[in-house]
């Protein structure tokens, strides 16, 4: 009973980790490059993440100087950009977007914050 136990264990262990979440975050080290940004697929966009958030790349930009960069955001409010990027997280077999977001300040409209949400 024991050995039979232990085999149900291991296989709903196994059908967890396969259907769960899948990462291949730990390649977003690709330096950001506007040029590349403004052709690449979301996947390529997603490995520059690291670079333009840990870097402060866009702090200080106006929304000028954002849209010269990333090109025209997938989304906007009066404070805020979104552009679509591929982190490389999966759940189950779809690929899980996010959203790189850039927030302006209220009073200069220039980049505050930059943050990736999903």
């Amino acid at each position: 009973m024991t050995h039979s136990k232990t085999i149900l264990t291991f296989f709903i262990l196994l059908g967890i980790y396969s259907c769960g979440i899948n990462s291949e975050s730990e390649l977003n080290n690709v330096k950001f490059s506007s040029e590349k940004w403004k052709v690449s697929d979301w996947r390529e966009k997603g490995r520059m993440t690291d670079d333009i958030v840990e870097n402060d790349l866009l702090i200080g930009k106006t929304k000028t100087e954002i849209v010269e960069m990333l090109g025209e955001p997938v989304q906007q409010t009066e404070d805020r950009f979104h552009y679509t990027v591929d982190i490389g997280i999966k759940y189950m077999y779809d690929t899980w977007l996010y959203w790189l977001s850039v927030d302006f300040d209220t009073i200069e409209h220039k980049v505050n914050q930059v943050w990736l949400a999903d």
